[in-house]
């Protein structure tokens, strides 16, 4: 396939789903007054449309994956200039490279079937073209950014995922929950972006430059700068900067606290975002920048620390939810630890492997759950269900498929890829790899207890409303045509692939991502051959004892629970982060906000200000008030008191500039 053909591809890949958005726009902004029932025509006309476009743009991505592997170099997709100030030039362009094509096939694809899906989904609601709209926007938004030719076009596309998904949380505007979460979400990614762009000057400094062959190219001579008098190591800087804002997009820990709440926004939603979209925006501009975070060694093990403790306690936040899309919330933030532990090892195609892997099982999941959550009239808590697998077989069987895959038990995608990331992390031979291994190692028997959890609580455990469960019914063809696909690359997805990412065919990434298949091996060879089937087996026990916990001496559970009812409730709410922001961050601020209004605005701006002049104006109109009381003999002695002022004034004035009389 010849390079002009990739753009084309590329240029419709990216700019159908804007299309798509604006389409949906349009069409809600003419019917926004029509009777209802012409307007809910409109809304599925326009909804049909958008899947449409989208589905359209999957198949474009798709045909230029399969091209580009034919090809193999890198295309440059010129669109506009945007900008210059003094040595910087900066332009609308797309970069068509390995990396940009997987991202693009993958965000596409996913997007795709999931609002296929979502015509069923949102089938009832009002307004549902605006959220198809915000949908393909959100679409766009991220391909926007995996195509980025220069890291500021990347930040455009960054804050454009930021903004979709303040609007895609808070799309249920009516209800308080759905409007704190967006808030929360929005503003906790506001502090990463701020250290986002932060890295981004500094690089704009360092290397003079944005554009992605400046910056995936040689070292920059200038790596020094002075702040304050000091003297730092600009780059070191700039990869910490650059991944404080990864660790907020990608819900690592500290800067995670955004996502569980995240689940307040439709289900499809919670699929989008947690698939292939917005988390994983943080994964893919590390492996993008990768040469530049290659060079810092500190930053790398931090990475692997963040990603390890990720991995860990998310995951056992995830095996005490009863919310079943909260747990599967939780089980993400635990699954981009592993990716981060990844990037932290050097190890970026295999992260990548995990990424899309994980795409495919998880998106799955919240498709399933939102099954459920549709057949039982948007019931969530998994203690109100149970016994769903006579009246949902599909529905049971797609999510088992997808909850094995995310245990990572053979021969499922998951085994391929987060398996894979336990070894590197075992062979990496040093204290920081091995605090790793064994978070993810731990991580890995919580997933599968907390995966064998959520299915007993759903579908096989007798039905604790059984009046509910009965009512429950497959949901349309519509729903289960994107499960039934996801579900099959969920199953063969690890298997296709790997040779791709972690196996002969590597080279296939070229300059794309910093080298690494030599490291790879190397931590791979350090890993004995017999305890490779360690963790299969420990995630095997692991779902036995949930077995044995909830199925068989269903009573274990809840006496457990008595006795560390303490720790049970402190995982429940995120091991308290909320609660520790609130009394130390939240309060701080909310302080420091009542004295500022007190003192700083009431007192200095207010007081010297518009309050102070207004009272000083006041003032003065009031003594003048006093002279006009409506007696003739005081407006006579004001009228002569005025002249004699004015002679007087003028005799000075004559004698002081010897002015003629």
């Amino acid at each position: 396939m010849n390079a002009e053909t990739l753009k084309v591809l590329s240029v419709m890949t990216v700019f159908l789903p804007c299309l798509a958005s604006f389409v949906a726009f349009a069409m809600y902004s003419v019917g926004f007054r029509e009777q209802r029932d012409g307007a809910r025509a409109r809304h599925r006309l326009g909804a049909i449309i958008v899947c449409a476009l989208l589905l359209l743009s999957a198949i474009s991505a798709l045909i230029m994956a399969v091209g580009y592997h034919q090809t193999g170099e890198v295309v440059h997709v010129f669109l506009a200039d945007w900008f210059q100030s003094g040595g910087l030039q900066v332009a609308w362009q797309l970069r068509i490279d390995s990396l940009s094509v997987l991202m693009l096939a993958l965000v596409s694809f996913i997007a795709a079937w999931i609002c296929v899906y979502s015509l069923g989904y949102m089938r009832k609601d009002e307004t549902m073209l605006r959220f198809f709209c915000y949908m393909a926007l959100f679409t766009f938004s991220m391909q926007l950014l995996v195509s980025a030719d220069n890291a500021l076009m990347l930040f455009v596309g960054w804050e454009g995922v930021g903004l979709c998904s303040y609007l895609l949380i808070g799309y249920d505007h009516d209800r308080a929950a759905a409007n704190n979460a967006a808030m929360k979400a929005f503003v906790v990614n506001r502090v990463g972006d701020f250290s986002f762009i932060l890295g981004l000057i500094l690089l704009a400094v360092l290397y003079g430059s944005l554009d992605m062959d400046v910056l995936l190219g040689v070292r920059p001579s200038l790596t020094f700068i002075e702040v304050a008098g000091y003297r730092l190591d600009g780059l070191s800087l700039a990869c910490a900067l650059l991944f404080v804002g990864a660790m907020a997009k990608s819900a690592q820990w500290g800067l995670h606290i955004w996502l569980a709440d995240a689940m307040e926004g439709p289900t499809p939603v919670s699929a989008l975002i947690h698939a292939a979209t917005m988390v994983t925006a943080g994964v893919f501009m590390i492996a993008r920048l990768s040469p530049i975070f290659a060079s810092d060694a500190l930053i790398l093990d931090i990475m692997v620390v963040v990603g390890g403790l990720t991995a860990l306690l998310a995951s056992l936040c995830a095996a005490v939810q009863y919310d079943i899309k909260r747990t599967i919330a939780w089980s993400t933030c635990s699954q981009l630890g592993y990716m981060v532990v990844a990037l932290g090892l050097s190890a970026w195609s295999a992260a990548l492997f995990h990424l899309v892997t994980h795409a495919f099982f998880k998106a799955l999941l919240f498709l399933g759950a939102g099954s459920v959550i549709y057949a039982l009239h948007h019931q969530q808590d998994m203690r109100q269900m149970g016994g769903l697998a006579k009246q949902m077989p599909a529905t049971c069987s797609a999510m088992w498929i997808g909850c094995i895959a995310l245990a990572g038990l053979p021969f499922f995608s998951g085994y391929y890829s987060k398996d894979m990331i336990i070894e590197l992390a075992w062979g990496g031979q040093n204290v920081v790899a091995s605090f790793g291994f064994a978070c993810l190692f731990l991580a890995a028997i919580a997933t599968a207890y907390y995966s064998m959890r959520m299915m007993l609580m759903t579908f096989h455990l007798p039905a604790s409303q059984q009046e509910s469960t009965d009512i429950a019914r497959e949901s349309p063809m519509v729903m289960m045509m994107p499960m039934m696909v996801l579900a099959l690359f969920a199953v063969m997805a690890g298997a296709w692939w790997r040779d791709w990412f972690v196996g002969d065919n590597i080279a296939f990434w070229g300059n794309s991502l910093a080298p690494h298949k030599a490291l790879m091996d190397k931590l791979l060879d350090g890993v004995p051959a017999e305890w490779l089937p360690l963790p299969v087996v420990v995630s095997v026990l692991s779902m036995q004892v949930a077995l044995l916990m909830y199925g068989f001496y269903g009573n274990v559970w809840h006496t457990l629970r008595t006795w560390v009812a303490s720790g049970h409730g402190l995982l429940q709410r995120g091991w308290g982060m909320d609660q520790l922001y609130k009394v130390s961050i939240i309060a701080f601020v909310r302080g420091l906000a009542r004295e500022s209004a007190s003192t700083i605005e009431k007192d200095m701006i207010d007081g010297l200000g518009p309050d102070g002049v207004a009272h000083t104006v006041q003032r003065f109109a009031r003594r003048v008030a006093l002279w006009h009381d409506g007696r003739l003999f005081v407006y006579a002695f004001m009228m002569i008191a005025a002249a004699v002022v004015f002679v007087l004034w003028r005799g000075a004035a004559w004698s002081l500039f010897s002015l003629p009389p």
